[in-house]
């Protein structure tokens, strides 16, 4: 795509100033990551050795990255999702115009977004932005970050995996991100995006796969083509699970299986006293069960009777099944949190080359020419069909669902503005215009993409 060169920096870490903790002089490994400093050591380096399988709880732990933004008003801080599975930076058009970003609409054109449903978007806009760590906030430095722009985001803002590995917020700084509980909600939500090469070597009972490690996503998923082919026992079910741009997909299938990482894992032995009801989700796993919060200890402490023997985690969990997807299988937060994947195993973590995509399209996905030829479409056609069967917004409902927001912005700014004086009040107008700037040449740019 033409945006690549553009959007392959879209970390760009412009500091300013100084920090503080040393004199003055330097920035804090703390807040930001030395890319010339060599790669992070695993916590297990005992590859000589072999490593022993026991069975741990699923955790139902996953993180949110708060980022702080300069926005009209003063700082504003957004609940971001941490993605290794995204290839983009990507912000809700409501955000954006919130913050009263400058969008830039020609450059955003130039590039489409690919979801693992096979469904494309071209992005509204593009924006840059000044943002913080929340958590580790500091007023001596700041990122400028590339975000793209799409008015419909299940969430308002999903950080990338090129992100995440520049300031290495989940191996070496994880005191960025905050630990919350999730629990099944009734969507599920897969927000993978983008042509994203970052693999992770796994195996699903005792059999090696490559699959997709995606730390946005709130469910483990597995093509049909793979399912049918290693001939899982599944179970009926109806679960709808939603994409990052909302489109929904049903799964119908669903099984359980032990999880596990590396290539060469076995298929783990149930105790007969093993308590299945302490298992999550009630699923029946095997081995050893251990009841586990995703606090790392030190590799002596967790295995002080084991001569330092590495320990190596195996879960059970739920795999549903969909069809028509882009990779053989997709591995969510929970279980790259109960893996310990990067806190603990990044040697897992691999790159597909440009020819292993090609050899997988050829021979894997299930995404024919004709979607692929038709992607483009997907965007521009007034009125599509979703998967499940209903008509897709045309022109008209996305114009008044766009207007509805904008006047409830403007009624919510008149009452801001009748509160302020002097400078401030100046200061306010002003960005407002621009906001409102911004918001008519986005309702023109509706009406362009659905022009005959």
């Amino acid at each position: 795509m033409a945006l690549n060169s553009e959007l392959s920096q879209e970390v760009d870490l412009e500091l300013t100033g100084n920090s503080r903790e040393n004199g003055g002089k330097t920035k804090s490994r703390d807040d930001l990551h030395d890319p010339s400093l060599p790669p992070e050591t695993p916590a297990y380096s005992l590859q000589s050795q072999k490593p022993h399988y026991k069975l741990f709880k699923k955790s139902n732990l996953v993180y949110g990255l708060p980022m702080t933004f300069e926005g009209n008003l003063g700082p504003v801080t957004v609940m971001a999702v941490p993605d290794s599975g995204s290839d983009h930076n990507v912000m809700s058009l409501g955000l954006a115009l919130h913050l009263g970003m400058r969008l830039e609409w020609s450059v955003a054109e130039k590039t489409e977004l690919i979801f693992l449903d096979g469904s494309a978007v071209i992005p509204t806009a593009l924006v840059h932005a000044s943002c913080r760590f929340a958590r580790t906030f500091s007023f001596d430095w700041k990122m400028r970050c590339t975000f793209l722009v799409l008015p419909s985001l299940i969430e308002d803002l999903i950080i990338s995996a090129s992100f995440l590995d520049k300031t290495a917020t989940f191996t070496m700084f994880r005191n960025r991100l905050v630990q919350m509980s999730l629990k099944t909600p009734r969507t599920l939500k897969i927000c993978t995006m983008g042509a994203i090469n970052r693999r992770l070597t796994c195996c699903i009972d005792g059999e090696a796969i490559v699959a997709l490690p995606d730390s946005g996503s709130d469910v483990d998923v597995i093509s049909l083509a793979y399912a049918t082919k290693r001939k899982f026992k599944w179970e009926n079910t109806l679960q709808e699970v939603v994409f990052a741009n909302g489109r929904t997909k049903i799964a119908r299938r669903k099984f359980v299986a032990q999880l596990s990482l590396g290539s060469s894992a076995r298929l783990i032995k149930l105790k007969e006293d093993a308590d299945a009801d302490e298992f999550a989700d009630n699923e029946r796993g095997t081995g050893d069960l251990i009841d586990s919060e995703i606090n790392v200890q030190p590799l002596s402490a967790q295995n002080a009777n084991r001569d330092d023997t590495p320990v190596q985690r195996v879960i059970n969990t739920t795999f549903y099944i969909l069809d028509g997807i882009t990779v053989d299988a997709l591995i969510g937060a929970k279980s790259i949190e109960s893996l310990q994947v990067y806190t603990h195993h990044t040697q897992h973590l691999t790159i597909q080359t440009k020819r292993d995509i090609e050899t997988f399209k050829i021979c894997r996905i299930a995404l024919s020419s004709k979607i692929r030829s038709n992607a483009k479409s997907i965007v521009t056609s007034s009125r599509q069909t979703r998967s499940d069967g209903l008509p897709r917004p045309n022109l008209e409902a996305q114009l008044n669902e766009a207007d509805q927001q904008e006047n409830s912005r403007r009624e919510e700014s008149s009452r801001v503005t009748s509160l302020l004086t002097g400078d401030a009040k100046a200061a306010f107008d002003h960005s407002e215009q621009d906001r409102r700037r911004a918001f008519e040449e986005y309702r023109s740019s509706l009406l362009r993409n659905h022009a005959p």
